[in-house]
């Protein structure tokens, strides 16, 4: 018996043993559901594709492998067939068209009537040093066209399907497809390309075989509920079929015992490392499942974070409008005069309301940008007006530290702006407080130009100055300078991250600068003209 026969032998055991073995595992694994029922009916007739085949390629007399050949055409036809019905209720059933049923029965029936009962699709066979020829007859390209167009009628159903069915019934499909795919390129391989430079059939067999890629990766999907990714599945196949070819080559094709015997060794040090492969593959994707889950975890509870403090605000809001309103008309003597030492307590509760209503204010502002809820109200507007307003809030507080707060403005006025002006006050009003609270001497400078077509804005201090990480932390939320932190106790982190929020949203740059502790630092806004 020759090796080429052998192999073909043990392919055929092979794959028989397997499919059947896939067939009644799905089918127990729920005997009632259709789409097990028809699995079990697709993989019987792959079975019988199979032994057909050989059976054909093997024959001793010719008019039995032309029986056996035009049988196996039949029962490939019967395969479409139950692929249809199949890709129907996998993953699971959602639409179904009688009137295509019916037309796909037709189609497979004409298939199959053509192949066993007339010389139309097989004429006849012929006998080769290697086993039985094929010899096609004219209905050859009907044959396969009409396969062709069954083939992809049914992926027709499945990429219509994709895009309605849940991420595990997605990867359902993926494995169908993978499974598909392998078999569509080993067909390319050995039914087209080797007949075409070759100009014989006798490699076509191995087409045929890897049909149970497809069988495998698709009672997998069926079956198991808890899927492995594409990745380790493509690891686990590229291991498994090197390790195969290793096998067959030493059993099959080597005929020195010693060589035999350290293509063993090899086949178990390369299943060894395989084995490692894979279970790294595994690993790595059991990790990204898990930071995933962590990720999708710390989103909820940074949503749950927003919104608790979005309802803090806005309850904390009411009333300390209330209490400054109060304590204003107490200090302006609507309510009669009040003693000194009572008005110097009184003034201290009310800055400390004003501080806790700017805190409140943030709070809200920074859940607003974090949720996508701020809503700005854009109008054209000078942008000399609003640096001078957030300048002038600000100037008692300067005053309080001896420090100077001077406002360069430019030689021309400058254009209007489409801008939020409420917002880009706010932002530089943050920007302007937080230099004049750290800094002890000298004073805050502004500085307002155009360039090209851009208004450009500079807040410089000559105040305690950043390191280079505190630079790079600046702009985030909730984040401070260590010196700040020292010297300002009573603030949370958010204006300057307010600041830029607000500036981006004006599709504006903000940056900051400094050369190092004790030298002052500077902030650089970039406007873009509208």
């Amino acid at each position: 018996m020759s090796k080429f026969l052998l192999i073909n032998q043990a392919f055929v055991f092979l794959i028989s043993v397997t499919s059947i073995w896939l067939a009644f595992w799905v089918l127990f694994a729920n005997r009632k559901n259709k789409l097990n029922q028809t699995f079990f009916i697709m993989t019987i007739f792959i079975f019988l594709w199979v032994i057909f085949a050989y059976l054909g390629f093997s024959a001793n007399e010719l008019k039995k492998s032309l029986i056996w050949y035009r049988l196996n055409l039949g029962v490939v036809s019967l395969f479409f067939i139950a692929t249809y019905f199949f890709s129907v209720y996998f993953p699971k059933k959602i639409t179904e068209s009688h009137f295509l049923n019916k037309i796909v029965l037709c189609l497979g029936s004409i298939l199959f009537f053509l192949s066993v009962f007339t010389d139309s699709v097989i004429k006849n066979t012929m006998l080769k040093g290697w086993g039985i020829e094929i010899i096609f007859g004219k209905g050859k390209i009907l044959y396969y066209g009409l396969v062709i167009l069954l083939t992809f009628l049914i992926l027709y159903i499945l990429f219509k399907k994709y895009f309605l069915l849940s991420k595990e019934e997605k990867l359902k499909i993926q494995y169908f497809l993978l499974g598909v795919f392998i078999f569509a390129l080993m067909n390319i391989v050995f039914n087209v390309i080797f007949p075409f430079f070759f100009g014989t059939v006798q490699l076509q067999h191995f087409g045929d075989y890897s049909v149970i890629f497809s069988l495998g990766f698709t009672a997998f999907a069926i079956v198991k509920r808890e899927l492995f990714g594409i990745k380790v599945v493509l690891t686990a196949l590229f291991v498994a079929m090197i390790a195969i070819l290793v096998l067959l080559d030493a059993i099959l094709l080597t005929q020195t015992p010693f060589i035999q015997i350290v293509k063993g060794i090899i086949l178990v040090i390369f299943l060894f490392f395989g084995y490692s492969l894979i279970k790294s593959v595994l690993r790595e994707i059991k990790l990204k499942e898990q930071l995933q889950e962590a990720y999708q975890e710390l989103k909820k509870l940074d949503k749950a974070k927003m919104e608790f403090l979005s309802i803090a605000s806005h309850q904390l809001r009411t009333p300390l409008t209330v209490i400054k309103g109060y304590l204003s008309m107490i200090l302006h003597g609507d309510y009669g005069r009040t003693p000194k030492k009572v008005q110097e307590k009184i003034r201290n509760v009310y800055l400390s309301s004003e501080r806790l209503t700017k805190l409140v204010n943030n709070l809200l502002s920074a859940t607003r940008i974090e949720t996508g809820k701020m809503e700005l109200k854009f109008k054209k507007a000078p942008i000399e007006p609003i640096i001078e307003q957030a300048i002038k809030e600000l100037e008692i507080k300067a005053k309080e530290k001896n420090l100077y707060l001077r406002f360069e403005k430019p030689k021309e006025q400058l254009p209007e702006m489409l801008i939020d002006s409420e917002k880009i006050k706010e932002a530089i009003s943050n920007i302007i407080d937080n230099s004049i609270r750290y800094t002890q001497k000298g004073g805050v400078t502004i500085k307002c130009k155009m360039q090209n077509t851009k208004c450009k804005i500079e807040v410089s201090d000559t105040g305690t100055g950043l390191t280079e990480d505190e630079l790079s932390k600046l702009f985030e939320s909730f984040s401070r300078a260590a010196t700040g932190s020292r010297l300002y106790s009573e603030g949370v982190g958010l204006g300057l991250y307010i600041s830029k929020k607000f500036i981006e949203m004006h599709n504006g740059a903000i940056r900051a600068e400094s050369e190092g502790k004790g030298k002052g630092s500077s902030f650089h806004i970039d406007l873009a003209m509208k």
